[in-house]
């Protein structure tokens, strides 16, 4: 699937999640190991409906892109 970090949220296929639903108090996304798969997965917390999880991910990407949701995060909320 395609992953899309836009100016307003993170686009997960057909999955869009805005920055406003994720920012605030929420907690960052965390990397988690899938052991079915032995890749990893990124969970973006949401405030309103369930969190977007990103599957199958080679652990780099999964940290690249966890550390760039928290960059836009905090260059939005500062």
């Amino acid at each position: 699937m395609r992953i899309s970090l836009t100016r307003d949220g993170i686009t997960y296929g057909e999955q869009f999640v805005p920055f406003a639903e994720m920012g605030g108090r929420q907690p960052e996304p965390h990397v988690f190991l899938n052991p079915g798969t032995g890749l990893f997965e990124i969970t973006v917390f949401r405030r309103n409906g369930t969190d977007l999880i990103i599957g199958n991910l080679p652990l780099h990407t999964a940290d690249q892109l966890r550390e760039a949701i928290i960059e836009a995060l905090r260059e939005r909320y500062t």
